[in-house]
């Protein structure tokens, strides 16, 4: 009988052969020497799939809400024009509550402090309006007054430091006496405290201004929906 120690089947010794058969080289196709993969094995490859997935998606969402932040701080920042005054110290009204923009007051355009811009209330400009036009600066004081149960003093509610020869610097517990309202956003008024009359954001006023810059705010974006104003 033949001397066949090996299950290689490319082994061609006959059973005459008193040799044994050679050893199989490395990398040869002897399904005897295929070792099958365990239960466990395959449990590892799965898990280690599934967790550089599960990583890849925890990135991707990771940077998807950075983006968002980003997108909705610029979105929150005024983008209106600089005043060409440079920076006031103390005089930051970004992130207080937005300015009105309704028919009333159309003109208003924020300046990068958060400030309106100074147009209609500038001295050029008033020189060169009409008496019916500085009538109406008069008349546009009077639903203020009215929410603020017809009185004309206003308390301070904003500090603002004046940026110019005409303007009137305001602290707090200081009370003015409004006389005139701009379609700028701007306002001419008394100091208890600092005499006048001199100009100042109207904003920075309380009373009843507050309340009528909010409705006018709400009507305004009714407006730009397309919806109802009342």
């Amino acid at each position: 009988m033949g001397n066949l120690l090996c299950g290689d089947p490319v082994c061609t010794q006959t059973v005459s052969s008193l040799k044994p058969c050679p050893s199989p080289k490395p990398g040869n196709n002897n399904p005897a020497d295929f070792v099958a993969p365990t239960t466990s094995t395959v449990l590892w490859i799965l898990i280690g799939v599934f967790g550089g997935a599960l990583v890849l998606l925890m990135m991707m969402c990771f940077f998807c809400n950075q983006r968002g932040a980003v997108a909705s701080r610029l979105a929150a920042q005024p983008n209106g024009m600089d005043t060409g005054k440079g920076p006031a110290s103390g005089n930051d009204f970004v992130g207080s509550e937005p300015e009105p923009s309704s028919n009333e007051m159309a003109m208003i355009t924020l300046s990068r402090n958060g400030i309106p811009k100074r147009t209609f209330s500038l001295p050029e400009t008033r020189k060169l309006q009409s008496k019916d036009e500085a009538a109406m600066d008069v008349a546009a004081r009077d639903p203020f007054i009215v929410a603020n149960n017809n009185q004309e003093s206003f308390p301070v509610r904003r500090f603002y430091a004046k940026e110019m020869s005409d303007e009137l610097s305001l602290t707090d517990g200081d009370s003015v006496v409004l006389t005139k309202v701009f379609r700028d956003g701007w306002a001419e008024g008394v100091s208890m405290r600092a005499g006048g009359p001199a100009l100042f954001p109207l904003a920075c006023l309380g009373g009843g201004v507050p309340v009528v810059l909010a409705e006018r705010l709400r009507v305004a974006r009714m407006m730009a929906r397309g919806g109802p104003s009342a």
